[in-house]
């Protein structure tokens, strides 16, 4: 059984090693995607419930509140763009942190649109005293929950982990603005993009919009 199990993760460690060029010899199971979306399920599922829950908060408000406080202040669309949240559900959530009294607008500048509720898209979000007081609350169980995950990495493994994570949101970013600006834009590895296939004559998918609510179960930088 031992001997089966470190064949078995063997194998595993090998998958994106031997992945070929085009990742023909990729398992649906050993892909990026795969691996970070089941990853980011778990931390969605368990780790952010269990303490965000504590304080009568849920996740995309921790979301927004942590990246507001992490940057002093931030825009909608700053918000937006940094905890890659789908718009209309960071419209939300600010609306239920600005009337918990948790954030703040700290412009007065508005759209034309009126009579719509809070309106956001030209204004920046900060932190009151009370948003202040529950982030300062929350922080340090949020940082112990990361400690599950970086403690099973040495020194080293850390280091190369973090290094390699960025590198791939980087790739990942180039790809979607490839998209925006080209949805025939193909996946050719090398970052050539792949145009219609000759034999198909049919394009490429177009690209999710930006900020999907599957991009909002992916941690980022400064998510806790």
């Amino acid at each position: 059984m031992a001997n089966e199990h470190r064949r078995n993760s063997a194998g595993a460690s090998d998958a994106w090693v031997k992945s070929g060029d085009n990742g023909e010899n990729l398992s649906v199971f050993d892909s990026p995607t795969y691996v970070f979306g089941r990853l980011a399920g778990i931390i969605r599922r368990s780790f952010m419930p269990a303490y965000v829950a504590l304080f009568a908060l849920n996740t995309p408000e921790w979301r927004v509140l942590a990246a507001v406080a992490e940057r002093s202040s931030l825009s909608f669309n700053e918000i937006c763009s940094a905890i890659t949240m789908d718009r209309a559900q960071v419209s939300r959530t600010l609306g239920t942190l600005l009337t918990k009294g948790y954030v703040a607008q700290l412009t007065s500048a508005r759209t034309g649109r009126r009579g719509r509720g809070h309106n956001l898209t030209q204004t920046k979000l900060i932190l009151t005293q009370k948003g202040h007081d529950v982030y300062r609350r929350v922080l340090p169980i949020a940082q112990q929950h990361q400690m599950i995950l970086l403690s099973v990495l040495d020194e080293n493994e850390r280091a190369v982990v973090h290094a390699a994570l960025m590198k791939m949101i980087a790739a990942a970013e180039r790809f979607e603005a490839l998209q925006s600006a080209d949805p025939e834009t193909g996946s050719d590895a090398r970052g050539i993009g792949v145009r219609k296939s000759a034999a198909s004559g049919r394009s490429a998918p177009k690209a999710a919009r930006r900020g999907s609510a599957a991009d909002a179960d992916f941690a980022n930088p400064i998510d806790p």
